[in-house]
């Protein structure tokens, strides 16, 4: 009983944790990739990619948590996670570099 109480809760924070770090990059993603058609947009992917550098480092420590929580989780209980979730978390890495 305490294990299923422990994979929910542990099921859940890395549910949520996956889901921030995703639209995070997703967010990151959509200013880099906007087409530099003049000297204002120009700057704006400019000003993305400083804000991208100076979040680096915080977004790749946010990664590992994560990553270890789904691999326990796959490891012991890989009947609480569905397949996408599982592949979400799985390429998260990848997604990011």
């Amino acid at each position: 009983m305490w294990k299923d109480a422990y994979a929910k809760d542990l099921h859940k924070r890395a549910s949520t944790m996956l889901e921030a770090l995703t639209d995070d990059i997703k967010q990151i993603r959509l200013k880099i990739e906007k087409p530099a058609k003049d000297i204002d947009s120009l700057g704006n992917v400019m000003h993305a990619l400083e804000e991208i550098r100076k979040k680096e480092s915080e977004i790749e420590i946010q990664f590992r948590p994560v990553i270890e929580m789904y691999n326990l989780l796959d490891t012991y209980l890989p009947e609480v996670m569905e397949k996408d979730e599982m592949d979400a978390s799985s390429i998260l890495d990848k997604d990011w570099g």
